[in-house]
């Protein structure tokens, strides 16, 4: 099995602020390909408003680039992904959208281990269109899509950036 890893959970979880600990202590990180695609349209212009008026356009723009992105990247180098293939499905879920699509890619997608960061406080910003009803529901979608795809799931508590950091880096193996 690929040395890949996926630090997952709700939006404002702190998983990309411990993968930036991560990635300065020599890691490969793969940033999160929905901000990466909303920092592309904004950079064009778009809102995000714009960017999300059809949610299901959006999702498989984020899905496709996703299996671009591991497709190019080598199967034997250890990675984290800030969210993997299996997010999309419970973002799909989320907003009530076909998550076919997902599943399926989600089934030829290969991670070691998965972590799912437990919730802190919400704090919204512009990439960030959920209310705390719809945060909730995600992290139990998470937890799910990763189970249903027979992934090896692990919950990181609250705790500070360096133990988080910590936590990960002692079950990468």
């Amino acid at each position: 099995m690929r040395p890949w890893y996926v630090i997952t959970g709700a939006p404002s979880s702190g998983k990309t602020t411990t993968l930036a600990v991560l990635a300065k202590r020599g890691y490969r990180v793969i940033p999160e390909v929905a901000r990466v695609v909303i920092d592309e349209g904004r950079a064009r212009g778009l809102t995000i408003e714009d960017l999300r008026l059809d949610e299901a356009k959006f999702q498989q723009d984020v899905l496709v680039r996703k299996q671009q992105i591991e497709a190019s990247l080598s199967p034997d180098e250890t990675i984290l992904f800030d969210r993997g293939i299996p997010d999309t499905v419970a973002y799909c879920q989320l907003h009530r959208l076909d998550a076919s699509l997902a599943q399926e890619a989600a089934k030829a997608s290969s991670y070691r281990h998965v972590f799912i960061f437990d919730r802190l406080a919400f704090e919204p910003d512009y990439a960030r269109i959920e209310d705390d009803a719809q945060v909730q529901q995600l992290d139990r979608l998470l937890a799910q899509a990763y189970r249903d795809g027979g992934f090896t799931v692990t919950r990181v508590p609250v705790g500070s950036v360096e133990e988080r950091a910590d936590m990960i880096e002692s079950m990468l193996h």
